[in-house]
């Protein structure tokens, strides 16, 4: 798996783990390298958090 690939990946919101075996690497090396993709998409996922939880307060 190429950079383009994982920075793609991460970013998109598939697992840090998947993403890690994919590439061979380890969790901490690509937390390393593509902290800045996940740190950028906090709001993202703070977003796709909320409406879970609103949608589970609903039941």
């Amino acid at each position: 798996m190429d950079s383009q690939s994982r920075l793609l990946h991460t970013a998109s919101g598939v697992a840090p783990a998947e993403v890690a075996r994919r590439a061979g690497h380890s969790i901490a090396v690509l937390f390393r390298f593509y902290a800045k993709v996940i740190h950028g998409s906090q709001q993202h996922f703070n977003e796709k958090i909320d409406k879970a939880l609103m949608e589970t307060n609903k039941r």
